[in-house]
Parts: C-alpha cells; structure tokens; sequence
C-alpha cells in the first residue's frame, strides 16, 4: 500500500504547481517513501525542497533523500546552507556526511 501511495504522490509532485497551501500537494510530500525514491524522482524533489518556504515539508523531503545513495553532495551542502533551524541543519550535515563516505 505505501508504494501505491509513494507512487501516486511522485506522479502528482512531477505534473503539480509548487504551492504550499494546495493540500493535495502537501498530502503528496507527506505520502513520500524513502525505500520507493528512484534516481529520476530525485531532481523533482530537490527543486521543490529550494522553492517552498514551510520547514514541515523540506524536512519531509531532506529526510526522505537523506538516505539515497545518489550523489547528493551538492544538495545537502546547499541545503545546509539555507536552513536556519539546527535540527534541519544536523539533518543535512548527516546527509552531506552519508554522501561524501559513499562517494
């Protein structure tokens, strides 16, 4: 069931408006697998984490891409850079760590 659910959110996050007030959009970020992101899903996910401003869905996405093995260096160093919230820091600095041991 939560593939389904994974599968119908990426499909919905690709083709949608980024806007947050639109709650099927955040519907789809909370329905969000870490275990079904595939490597094409991960451009989607990382433009939509730089334009939206609520804290609540980037740290859903930065979770959710925290532990894909894709070469995301580049993006847990700007992610990092542009939190302001130390949890969501130390949550990109883990995946800036987990990139650069695999890399």
């Amino acid at each position: 069931m939560n593939r389904n659910r994974h599968e119908a959110a990426i499909g919905y996050l690709k083709e949608a408006i980024v806007s947050e007030r639109n709650l099927q959009f955040r519907e789809a970020i909370s329905d969000l697998d870490y275990h079904y992101i595939k490597e094409n899903d991960v451009h989607v996910l990382k433009n939509i984490y730089f334009i939206i401003k609520d804290n609540a869905l980037r740290n859903k996405i930065l979770g959710s891409l925290m532990y894909k093995e894709i070469g995301l260096k580049q993006f847990f160093w700007d992610a990092y850079k542009k939190e302001r919230y130390l949890d969501m820091k130390l949550k990109a600095v883990r995946g800036l760590a987990k990139s650069l041991t695999n890399d």
